[in-house]
């Protein structure tokens, strides 16, 4: 009885406080899981990153069976389309540039460097896992307790940390300059995935995105492709000027982006997304 009620006890302290929660889910589903699967990965990585897909899910549709009372249905179409339009910024900004790098770089695509099933993997595990873990579960559980008044303080919060999360490539080969440039432009996508999530309702645009940008960075021929679990990581150090370009450009204009998105001015339509 009294352990029931101490798990009783720990499940309110991380779902009835957002930022204690997010901080949880985002290292869960990021840091946590991964590491206990790294054994497949040593195994199979293509089983490594589908298990990972699969536990992520389980825990999101896990979650919103247990509190469905008090959230928005989850919507696979609508908004889907519009959703889609806004992230073409991000697909400009980031993941058609580095494609385009890549090519003028090597005269072409180099498919050899790493099995283009082990890319497709990678990327959409990314896309999936980031995504559900540090926008659709955090984002849910903020509107589940605070509503939509607070929720978009919790919009830069959940974006920060997702960010901040990058850190822990620096022990997994990537340099410290890159890294410290990741974490800034991916607070930007963050701020505006996260934005689109509450203008739709509808989490697969950030998916999808997401995974297209990640794809199209493997083949970016600055990333390592001794192995798929370092094929998506910056391991040369990155010139302070690009450094600064990315922080600046990607990051800042994403999240100013993301932010107008959710200005006051559709606060109304969002409370109304969110209601149905």
């Amino acid at each position: 009885m009294k352990e029931e009620n101490k798990l009783t006890k720990l499940k309110k302290i991380l779902l009835d406080n957002p930022i204690i929660g997010t901080i949880v889910i985002v290292l869960l589903i990021i840091q946590i899981i991964p590491t206990m699967l790294a054994p497949i990965g040593r195994i199979n990585d293509e089983l490594y990153f589908a298990v990972y897909i699969l536990s992520t899910i389980v825990i999101y549709y896990f979650f919103r069976k247990k509190n469905q009372d008090k959230m928005p249905k989850f919507k696979y179409g609508k908004g889907m389309l519009k959703g889609l339009l806004w992230t073409l910024p991000a697909w400009g900004m980031f993941g058609v540039v580095s494609l385009v790098d890549s090519i003028s770089k090597n005269g072409g695509i180099n498919f050899n460097a790493y099995h283009l099933f082990a890319a497709i993997m990678a990327a959409l595990s990314a896309g999936v896992n980031e995504e559900i873990g540090s926008r659709a579960l955090t984002i849910d559980n903020a509107y589940r307790v605070q509503g939509e008044i607070e929720i978009y303080k919790y919009l830069i919060l959940t974006s920060i940390i997702f960010g901040l999360s990058h850190i822990t490539n620096i022990f997994f080969g990537a340099s410290l300059s890159a890294t410290i440039s990741q974490i800034f432009y991916a607070t930007g996508f963050g701020i505006l995935f996260g934005a689109i999530y509450l203008r739709t309702g509808n989490i697969l645009p950030g998916i999808i995105s997401h995974f297209i940008i990640d794809f199209a960075s493997a083949f970016n021929p600055a990333y390592d492709p001794s192995s798929t679990e370092k094929m998506m990581l910056h391991t040369e150090e990155v010139n302070v000027v690009q450094s600064l370009i990315q922080i600046i450009l990607i990051g800042g204009i994403l999240a100013l982006y993301g932010l107008f998105l959710v200005r006051k001015k559709k606060h109304d339509e969002i409370t109304e997304v969110w209601s149905k």
